[in-house]
């Protein structure tokens, strides 16, 4: 934030767009530092070997990635380009304006189900275990959620005067679906990372298709009736049916896990493993 800042204020535009590009690169400035002062020296020295077994699962994750990340995004393209034509640009604008504040929290929602409860959940060796530790994940993350959600929707009207102008002002009305959506799909995401930590990756991208395909078939119908709340309305229907659906996944596979062997990683505790 300090780069981008500093390169804000000497060169502009010019300047806010290279701050943009070079944000991320100071991950890596901090990983190199991290590693070379704090870990142990067998990390620095490691030994890379390959096994097709290994192959094939960076292969698998790679590509549930690949499907899962842009299902999204291509969606709401799609569903802009057809309310904008549908009933004009501008109620596109008041919905993709809320997006931008809802992406700014959200991504604070995936830091704390990837950094924290996901390694959480990996650890567990039972799924009695694992129940136990969603269930205090979820007692810290979602009042925290709500609480949040509660004090923008309260500020809501302040908050569109800071980031943007009077001509947002309608955009106050998209607030509350939005958060509602989100909220939702905090509990779908939760459901993922259920799985992914039983080493079922297919649910991510299957969880990200629904998601996708029913915000566009949502949209498409509540348009004629809705305008351009179409979308907003849309999306928490959309998020509603991605967590029925992940729901029901894991309640297929819930005997699976439950008689699955647990792992080496799995078999240490949270301690063990993240002091």
């Amino acid at each position: 934030v300090a780069l981008f800042s500093g390169l804000l204020i000497k060169a502009g535009v010019a300047g806010a767009a290279l701050g943009l590009v070079l944000m991320p690169a100071m991950l890596g400035v901090v990983a190199l530092i991290t590693w070379a002062s704090h870990l142990p020296d067998v990390w620095r020295r490691p030994i890379w070997k390959s096994a097709p077994n290994d192959m094939r699962d960076l292969f698998t994750y790679s590509l549930v990635m690949l499907i899962a990340t842009p299902a999204l995004p291509i969606a709401q393209v799609l569903v802009r380009d057809m309310v904008g034509g549908a009933v004009g640009w501008e109620y596109v604008g008041y919905w993709q304006g809320v997006l931008k504040i809802s992406d700014v929290y959200m991504q604070f929602v995936g830091m704390v189900l990837i950094y924290y409860a996901l390694p959480r959940f990996s650890a567990q060796p039972t799924l009695r275990a694992l129940n136990l530790c969603v269930r205090h994940i979820c007692k810290l993350l979602l009042p925290t959620l709500r609480a949040g959600f509660a004090l923008m929707y309260v500020l809501r009207d302040w908050i569109i005067q800071l980031l943007f102008n009077d001509s947002f002002a309608p955009m106050r009305d998209y607030f509350l679906p939005q958060m509602l959506g989100d909220f939702v799909r905090t509990l779908g995401s939760l459901c993922v990372f259920y799985a992914l930590s039983r080493g079922t990756r297919s649910m991510l991208a299957g969880y990200e298709l629904c998601m996708a395909l029913s915000l566009w078939v949502m949209t498409s119908l509540l348009l004629p009736a809705y305008g351009g709340f179409s979308i907003s309305y849309a999306y928490v229907i959309a998020s509603m049916v991605a967590v029925l659906f992940v729901g029901a996944c894991c309640w297929r596979y819930k005997r699976r896990w439950a008689n699955a062997p647990a792992s080496t990683a799995a078999s240490l505790t949270v301690d063990e493993v993240l002091p």
